[in-house]
């Protein structure tokens, strides 16, 4: 009897020492390997994130044909204009938009590519003549005369942000940049 005592006082610490062992370091180890990680939050960016300002900023280049504008005109057109304009959204967000608009008469190059017998095939031209930034908007101004739109077409928007504009007499372009 005296070795069945002995083993069982054995078997009950081998038990306690194994349960200490996972309380000890069990336990502890599968808190650690299992909790979520919680990032830090930058709280106050994310509060400045509520009053938004957002600014949009279109640049815009008017390109005037031979014939489109009198020496005097040329004279008065100024060389860049800049707009801004604020719509709100709420009290809190705003949008912001800022055109900037220049304007310059076509090179001697651009004058051969818009001789061409197509709109398309003129804005094909206009584009790899292009030294605009990306993202802006190419406005052409041609005579009234020009073949190069239909009599009942006076605009036409390209493929590659160019607009075909047909201004009617010389005299409109100078009562509008006045």
């Amino acid at each position: 009897m005296a070795t069945t005592e002995v083993e069982r006082r054995q078997g009950q610490l081998a038990a306690l020492s194994i349960a200490a062992v996972v309380i000890i370091v069990g336990v502890p180890l599968w808190w650690r390997t299992t909790e979520t990680y919680r990032a830090w939050l930058p709280v106050s960016q994310i509060n400045e994130l509520a009053k938004l300002q957002l600014q949009l900023s279109a640049d815009v280049e008017v390109v005037f044909a031979r014939g489109t504008l009198t020496p005097e005109q040329q004279k008065k057109v100024p060389l860049t204009q800049t707009q801004d304009e604020e719509h709100r959204v709420d009290e809190d967000t705003a949008l912001r938009y800022r055109y900037e608009t220049r304007y310059r008469t076509a090179t001697v190059m651009e004058e051969d590519a818009l001789n061409q017998p197509t709109a398309a095939e003129a804005d094909l031209s206009l584009h790899t003549l292009s030294e605009s930034p990306c993202g802006s908007l190419v406005v052409y101004v041609i005579p009234e005369s020009s073949s190069l739109l239909h009599q009942d077409v006076d605009v036409y928007i390209g493929q590659r942000r160019t607009a075909l504009l047909r201004i009617g007499s010389p005299m409109i372009v100078g009562r509008t940049l006045e």
